[in-house]
């Protein structure tokens, strides 16, 4: 897998001021793709759609706490589009997260709305971006859709899945794929509880190892017991 996972811990701040800078470069694109009134194509047949700013604001909260699960940083403009429910794109190296807003609204607040289902559908989607995939001519290899897959368990463990809610949202999700050519269930199956064994694994781990211990620098210069020269 080539996300490099981390252990499930409080976000560093380098992480935040990523997400802050992608949250900001989003809303400036989408309001000079949109700001004149008519929608603007971002990939063949996809087109910036008009949100309102509480939309735009929820669904990238909701999409940052996705992110935020794993430790990374978004590498991914986020943009309301006339998509279904959610879509990863690539146009002229520039990667864009597509959402339709009214889809998204299934997610936040993240921590209230366990909706399995819609969660999956966004990490699968954002796994093609952090495992860097090409996805040339908008498809995904099955060996794409795998590793996507294994973040999404990843991503369901961080947020409270039991390995049966997980299985659920999958199977859901396969036999609703458009795309014949994916992967048979019982291996996308495999795939992703590999992803939530490993999140398991990882935050084991942290919890067994013992808290690093802080040093401390004197920078105080030791006050000289000796007596002042006269």
């Amino acid at each position: 897998m080539s996300v490099n996972l981390m252990p499930i811990s409080p976000l560093y701040k380098q992480t935040l001021k990523g997400c802050v800078l992608v949250i900001i470069a989003s809303f400036i694109f989408s309001c000079d793709q949109s700001g004149d009134g008519k929608s603007s194509e971002i990939y063949d047949g996809i087109q910036v759609a008009p949100a309102t700013l509480n939309e735009e604001v929820e669904a990238f909260n909701a999409i940052i706490d996705i992110v935020k699960t794993t430790g990374h940083e978004p590498n991914f403009l986020m943009v309301p589009a006339n998509v279904q429910e959610v879509k990863a794109l690539k146009q002229n190296n520039i990667r864009y997260l597509a959402y339709n807003p009214e889809f998204t609204r299934k997610l936040y607040p993240l921590s209230e709305n366990k909706d399995w289902l819609a969660i999956a559908k966004v990490s699968q989607e954002i796994g093609y971006h952090l495992s860097m995939h090409e996805m040339t001519g908008g498809t995904h290899s099955r060996d794409d859709v795998l590793e996507a897959d294994e973040y999404t368990g990843y991503v369901l463990y961080c947020l409270g899945a039991t390995p049966q809610e997980v299985q659920g949202a999958i199977t859901q999700l396969t036999i609703n794929s458009d795309n014949v050519e994916r992967p048979a269930l019982n291996v996308r199956l495999n795939a992703v509880m590999k992803g939530f064994s490993d999140a398991e694994e990882i935050q084991e781990d942290h919890k067994q190892s013992p808290p690093e211990e802080t040093s401390y620098v004197n920078i105080v210069e030791p006050v000289s017991e000796e007596p002042a020269k006269s």
